[in-house]
């Protein structure tokens, strides 16, 4: 099973190896504190807070950090991924790759975001995800002070364990706000990265997958799904 997404250049290969990020909470927000050091930030870049323009900023700024950009702190992927079904169907399992889940991630060097798409397959043995929770799952690991590389790892691991699946293949494809502002040359720029985990041949196979998923041309009207390969 498939979906359809978007090519890529730069590749970046991270293998099998534990997350190194927490999937736990976080110290709880002090909001007064953090409203206080927007402020102090601005005052420091020179700019007036009391301005019209400013004047809520710390407050709208704090709410977008805690609430979205490091909102996967306080969430469990394994939770957002949801419940699980059994496979029910006989013979060999089918994988499944998924393609176009947006990404959203922020960048610890610069504090500056990242963006583009995640592609996942994975390969199952007795538990089936919902599909919908996937971009939640996702998030729960993404949005958080990360690097592309460890995000990608953490994404793949967590995955496999929490289906118990045979293998999963995991490929992040994003521009970096960070490169666009100190190279502007290179803000098209997009980097690559991708992770395996579980039974090693598996999980290859099902990169090549993703590759081969994205490498499709996109319709200009729905066609008939490619069928699952059997394993």
């Amino acid at each position: 099973m498939t979906a359809a997404g978007i090519p890529g250049f730069v590749s970046a290969v991270a293998r099998r190896e534990r997350p190194k990020h927490p999937r736990g909470a976080r110290a709880p927000l002090d909001r007064p504190r953090a409203e206080d050091a927007v402020r102090s930030f601005l005052e420091a870049l020179g700019q007036d807070p009391a301005d019209p323009a400013l004047r809520d900023t710390p407050s709208r700024v704090v709410t977008a950090w805690s609430e979205v950009l490091l909102g996967g702190y306080g969430v469990d992927p394994v939770e957002a991924l949801g419940e699980t079904f059994p496979l029910t169907a006989k013979g060999p399992a089918s994988s499944v790759v998924v393609t176009g889940i947006p990404l959203l991630s922020m960048c610890p060097h610069h504090l500056l975001p990242l963006h583009g798409s995640a592609s996942l397959a994975y390969l199952p043995r007795r538990k089936l995800p919902g599909f919908g929770r996937l971009a939640g799952f996702v998030d729960a690991w993404a949005h958080r002070l990360v690097l592309q590389e460890d995000l990608t790892r953490s994404i793949a691991a967590d995955l496999q364990r929490a289906l118990d699946a045979r293998a999963v293949a995991v490929r992040l494809d994003a521009r970096h706000f960070c490169v666009a502002v100190t190279e502007p040359a290179k803000q098209d720029a997009r980097f690559i990265t991708t992770a395996l985990a579980g039974e090693g041949r598996a999980a290859q196979a099902l990169l090549s997958e993703i590759h081969a998923a994205l490498a499709e041309p996109r319709a200009s009207a729905p066609s008939s799904p490619r069928a699952p390969r059997q394993r």
